[in-house]
């Protein structure tokens, strides 16, 4: 029951139950006392064991309710504890005792079976739907009853299914599946065609889709061929329907009247259509099988054989006997004209003139006798005509000519015409133009007889000399081709004989005088300025790096450019800097760009630092150090280059400013400190007789600011101290104790705190006393 080691009691040693223990006091006065010490069972507690539920479902956790106290692990402390999420939970329970136990639970959520039928659906009559709900599951429930993973639907209705997985969860879904009715397709009966009929079978054209037996997809199909043809159709739904159709074609009865042909006046002509058909109908309703024609015109019949009918015709021509032809009386025609002369054709008839020609008319643009014979198959007659010409109507317009630029002349036709047409303008009686372009110029005159007549001559404006715009860039490495135009005969380029074109390699002004050999006083001339550009050449001139605080001028070549520093557009060939960095210049002018960048290095400023402002007393001096560098200047006085200078009270206005220049071989840099001389001015002697002249000991007002705190003390020469004070300035007016201290030599120490920092400074001095009368 009790540890060996200090005994102390273990209820674990002990057991449950009532435990008593004795302690004896050893020795001759030893005693004894008990303890009765009771132990109680743990509380037994059970969660059961750890478990998987289905989503949605709730585990009720339940301990007992025979324990006094409940905590579980979200510090809840009812009996019972509802589970709603996956996880570890807890409790601790204490009995009547005061005893703890506890237990936990591992609860796990099973997800719910997912089943998806499908969305509802519509079948097509006689189509099955395999319903499939998954083979992963231990049970399958169907709304017949049925136990399998699949199900085979053949007609309309709601359909469900309930599956259960392997932790109990179970889930579900359902599908409604209705049934549409087969499209019905009717292409009539099989039937029988004659040759050369065709069939359009039309089928309803408010269906989604068709499909004829050759591929085809329209409503409608025509048939020309003996065959069988059937259609599928799908409505809007994708059911499908179709038909067939058994189509035949019977032979066409071959009947034939002949050609056209032509008889005499008072002959006939025995039609005869064939004796092998069933029925015939002549144009005049006759049925006979021939029919005896006599009178020109279109004759026809139509035969029947086994239901199929063909008609046949022809033209029959009567004749009469060839009557007398007339080409007309004689004419005259103008020059070149052509006229048509001959007679109307007629049926059956052959043409033969004196010129070879065949056709009942030809035409005739040559003076003479023309003949032509008629021959028919009841007879022939013939005829002549003579054609003359008219004199040709000339306009006689002259030979060419050459006009300088600016210039104008008349072109003058001959005169006497009907009418003047120039360059196909309307009819004029004006038998002169005026020109002052180059141009062919044409007249087309008419004459009283209606002859045509035209002429035409060439007008040559000459032009002026253009080389273009008045100004010409050239780059540098390039040329430019001058072109003073082909169309002169010779050239003179600043007064030297060349050619149409020169090339031109340099800047200046370039003039060119240009004229025609066939009129000297057609000369013209211009000239062109050309400006000449050097390529550009991007060059960052500067040096590479400067100073903190300086300032850096980057210089670009000087010329005709647009200048782009760091892509900004400047006029500027200058660009001022104050920092490091990477700097790029553009240069651009007509003949293009060049770019280049150039890194400027920042250098720090030497680190100079004289130290802070000082106070300078008498009697001291103080040395400021610039530190280490490559030279100095101090106030301004290049003589002074040392990096040590010294200021004493001596060589130190009452303030001064000191400062130094460094340069570290690269850079300056300067700084300044402020020295302020102290001094305090306290008179030597006094007479204190009360004459109002120098009565107290009191220092200057000269020195004296800037002293926050103070004390004087005055001593005579035995070292005892006559007179204290910590303000001065109000003065001592050589009393102590109410009395003047006798005349003499005194000594004085001054105490004072002075300036920003309260800088302490001792003073000593002497002070004669004289007047005092002791």
């Amino acid at each position: 029951m009790m540890t060996s080691i200090n005994g102390i009691f273990d209820p674990t040693l002990a057991g449950v139950g009532l435990h008593q223990i004795i302690y004896l006091i050893p020795g001759p006065c030893g005693d004894a006392d008990t303890l009765e010490i009771i132990v109680h069972e743990i509380p037994d507690v059970e969660l059961g064991v750890d478990t998987i539920i289905c989503v949605g479902d709730t585990l009720v956790l339940n301990p007992g309710s025979f324990f006094e106290n409940y905590l579980w692990q979200d510090g809840s402390q009812e009996i019972t504890f509802y589970v709603f999420q996956p996880g570890e939970y807890w409790v601790q329970v204490m009995n009547e005792y005061g005893c703890f136990g506890s237990d936990t639970i591992l609860v796990d959520f099973s997800p719910l079976p997912e089943v998806d039928l499908g969305n509802d659906t519509l079948l097509c009559a006689g189509d099955t739907l395999v319903l499939n709900a998954g083979s992963s599951y231990s049970e399958y429930l169907w709304q017949d009853g049925s136990q399998n993973p699949y199900y085979f639907v053949t007609i309309p209705g709601t359909y469900w299914v309930m599956v259960t997985n392997e932790n109990g969860c179970s889930g579900g879904d359902t599908i409604q599946v209705d049934f549409a009715i087969l499209p019905e397709i009717d292409l009539g009966p099989d039937t029988v065609l004659c040759e050369g009929e065709s069939l359009v079978l039309d089928v309803d054209p408010s269906f989604a889709a068709y499909l004829w037996q050759d591929g085809s997809e329209e409503s409608t199909y025509e048939v020309t061929q003996p065959g069988e043809y059937w259609v599928m159709v799908t409505n809007e739904i994708g059911c499908t329907g179709g038909d067939t159709i058994q189509v035949d074609f019977a032979i066409l009865p071959d009947v034939n009247l002949g050609n056209d042909t032509t008889i005499c006046e008072g002959d006939s002509l025995i039609i005869f259509a064939g004796d092998s058909y069933e029925y015939y109908e002549w144009q005049d309703g006759s049925s006979g099988q021939s029919y005896i024609a006599k009178e020109e015109g279109l004759y026809w019949v139509i035969v029947t054989l086994e239901g199929c009918t063909k008609k046949d015709s022809l033209y029959l021509s009567v004749e009469e006997a060839t009557l007398p032809i007339y080409l007309g009386s004689d004419t005259t025609i103008c020059k070149d004209e052509y006229i048509t002369i001959g007679i109307n054709p007629g049926v059956n008839l052959n043409y033969l003139w004196s010129t070879g020609d065949t056709t009942a008319a030809i035409s005739i643009g040559q003076p003479g006798t023309y003949s032509l014979e008629v021959f028919g198959a009841c007879g022939s007659s013939s005829d002549a005509i003579t054609i003359s010409n008219w004199p040709y109507p000339n306009p006689a317009l002259g030979d060419d000519r050459f006009l300088c630029f600016g210039q104008f002349d008349y072109l003058i036709a001959a005169p006497g015409f009907y009418s003047y047409s120039w360059n196909n303008q309307s009819p004029t009686s004006d038998n002169e133009i005026l020109v002052s372009e180059t141009n062919y110029y044409y007249v087309e005159v008419e004459d009283y007889h209606g002859c045509i007549g035209y002429d035409t001559v060439f007008v040559e404006v000459g032009s002026i000399v253009e080389l273009g715009e008045p100004t010409i860039d050239l780059c540098e490495g390039d040329s430019v081709v001058l072109d003073a135009g082909g169309e002169f005969d010779y050239y003179n380029w600043n007064g030297v004989a060349g050619s149409q074109t020169k090339t031109i390699f340099e800047g200046g002004i370039y003039k060119v005088e240009v004229g025609y050999s066939a009129n000297a006083e057609c000369t013209s001339e211009d000239q062109v300025t050309v400006n000449y550009f050097n390529l550009p050449v991007a060059v960052i001139i500067s040096g590479d790096f400067l100073c903190e605080g300086d300032t850096l001028h980057l210089k670009a070549p000087i010329g005709s450019y647009t200048y782009y520093w760091n892509n900004e557009q400047s006029n500027n060939a200058l660009f001022i800097v104050n920092s490091g960095g990477n700097y790029t210049l553009k240069l651009e002018n007509v003949c293009g760009f060049d770019s280049t960048e150039k890194i400027i290095e920042q250098r720090s400023l030497p680190n100079v630092n004289l130290g802070e402002d000082r106070l300078l007393f008498p009697d001291e001096s103080i040395t400021l150090d610039a530190g280490v560098f490559e030279s100095y200047e101090w106030n301004n006085d290049s003589n002074l280059n040392s990096q040590f200078y010294t200021v004493t009270s001596e060589n130190a206005v009452d303030t001064s400013t000191i400062f130094v220049e460094v340069f570290d071989g690269l850079c300056y840099n300067k700084d300044d400190v402020f020295i302020e001389v102290f001094y305090v001015k306290i008179p030597a002697v006094i007479t204190p007789n009360g004459d109002g002249d120098n009565d107290t000991f009191e220092p200057f007002e000269e020195g004296w600011a800037g002293i926050h705190e103070h004390t004087i003390s005055v001593f005579n020469r035995w070292g005892e101290k006559v007179w204290e004070s910590n303000d001065f300035p109000s003065g001592w007016d050589g009393k102590q104790n109410g009395r003047y201290v006798a005349e003499g030599t005194y000594y004085w120490i001054l105490e004072v705190k002075y300036g920003p920092e309260n800088l302490s400074k001792s003073y000593k001095g002497s002070l004669t006393v004289i007047g005092t009368g002791r």
